[in-house]
């Protein structure tokens, strides 16, 4: 099933009806009944046919689903409305999830008449809550690194939100190496800035063969690069890591193959640096002026891009085209987050709020549009999403509609629609007279007239 009408069958027997019926599988999406019961009406034409809707009747998308009942019946076309709701059921489950950073609180609803004690297991661990009738009682608890998954124990009736998924794709914690033979103070003081970032300097012609989640390459100097130094960095960039050049004069005489995404041309004046593509590192930053600039060829569309960055297999390299000796935005408030932005940026760092999502949500993916239908975690992309029901109307198993003719499933039987259809007699003919001429022939042939 899902949380917009489809149409899944037409012009079929009944055992066919019954068979499709049979392997219908439920999501854990919101529920359109207006919307079923307009596209309904809109494949039966006026007066030729009849709407049966089977259905809880919980409303949680769209509007009310009477409006579109009466809408349809005026033209016509009668409408039934058929409740599965026979008998009240119990239910306790999650509601409603707030995320403030790596702070979760999760919000626990208990349906029922009367409170229960429910258990919430999650990585191993077991907490007791207890639940008031018709109460709502949060769980709040900061999320480590990684994915993870919550569960309600509890014997009711309505299992899909009994279970929570969390995803968080990135580590609190960056490993980051700064290359160098120098001391490029600036930069250096705006990574440890950073909350998270664990900096080590690496001075060549020895760099540690750590695994990092960035590599800075600043200030080398030539003669101590060795042929080949880069060779382990650029293998652990296609396998997911990021690497951050910056600027040097001499920097087209190091041995940087692989790692260098362009070709370097010469040097040439700067002046003031323009924005062409705002991005989640560079919005609301003024980078001002520059005295001069690399001239680089092969990197994007044009020779004065002091900026940039391109996929080098999983991994990102990103050149940082400012001197900053020779520019003031070293000095600016805007270095620092420049720089926070930009490292949080290589390494996958996102809002939590937009990889853990609702079901019945649409992410827009390469053209298309992919609807959230069930609760679990999906790699969609080169991103990877937690999506959860969370909707207090849905886990209300014995909400009661407000819709005075609904009529509760059983030995139902629905009156005759009478319908006027026209009739063509012309195949009908054709066959008759085909089986008088075979007649004919049969009659000849008896009496030997051939």
């Amino acid at each position: 099933m899902k949380s917009f009408p489809v149409l899944a069958l037409q012009n079929v027997g009944r055992s066919e009806l019954l068979h499709y019926l049979d392997s219908v599988k439920s999501t854990d999406s919101v529920s359109d009944i207006s919307s079923a019961i307009s596209f309904s009406g809109e494949l039966i034409p006026e007066g030729r046919g009849r709407i049966v809707i089977l259905s809880d009747f919980i409303q949680t998308k769209g509007f009310p689903f009477d409006i579109a009942k009466n809408v349809i019946e005026s033209r016509g076309t009668p409408v039934d409305l058929i409740s599965t709701r026979l008998f009240n059921r119990n239910n306790v489950g999650f509601v409603d999830m707030v995320i403030s950073g790596n702070d979760i609180n999760l919000y626990i609803k208990n349906y029922n008449a009367k409170p229960v004690d429910v258990d919430i297991i999650s990585g191993g661990n077991s907490k007791s809550v207890h639940i008031n009738a018709g109460s709502i009682e949060p769980y709040v608890f900061s999320l480590a690194d990684d994915n993870i998954e919550i569960e309600l124990v509890s014997d009711d009736d309505f299992k899909a939100d009994n279970k929570i998924y969390i995803s968080k794709p990135f580590s609190d914690k960056i490993k980051v190496l700064l290359i160098t033979n120098e001391n490029p103070k600036y930069i250096k003081a705006a990574l440890n800035s950073i909350p998270g970032v664990d900096l080590s300097i690496g001075t060549p012609p020895i760099i540690p063969n750590e695994d990092y989640d960035i590599y800075i390459i600043a200030g080398l100097n030539k003669n101590e690069v060795l042929p080949g130094t880069f060779d382990n960095i650029l293998e652990k960039v296609s396998e997911g890591k990021s690497v951050v050049i910056t600027p040097q004069i001499d920097l087209k005489q190091i041995d940087t193959t692989g790692i260098v995404p362009f070709e370097i041309i010469g040097i040439s004046p700067g002046g003031s640096v323009n924005i062409d593509q705002v991005t989640k590192f560079s919005n609301d930053v003024d980078f001002g002026n520059v005295g001069r600039y690399i001239d680089v060829e092969n990197f994007y569309e044009n020779n004065v891009s002091v900026m940039g960055i391109v996929d080098k297999g999983s991994g990102k390299i990103f050149y940082y085209g400012i001197f900053d000796d020779e520019s003031d935005f070293k000095l600016t408030p805007e270095y620092p987050v420049f720089w926070n932005n930009l490292i949080g940026f290589l390494v996958g760092k996102v809002d939590l709020n937009d990889v853990n999502l609702k079901t019945g949500s649409i992410i827009d993916i390469a053209n298309r549009s992919i609807v959230l239908d069930k609760a679990g975690f999906f790699n969609i992309g080169n991103s990877e999403f937690a999506v959860n029901l969370l909707d207090i109307k849905e886990s209300d198993i014995n909400f009661i509609s407000p819709v005075g003719d609904i009529k509760k499933a059983g030995n139902i039987k629905l009156e005759a629609v009478s319908s006027d259809y026209e009739f063509k007699l012309e195949v009908v003919l054709l066959i008759l007279a085909l089986l008088l001429v075979i007649i004919e022939i049969i009659y000849i042939k008896y009496r030997g007239e051939i």
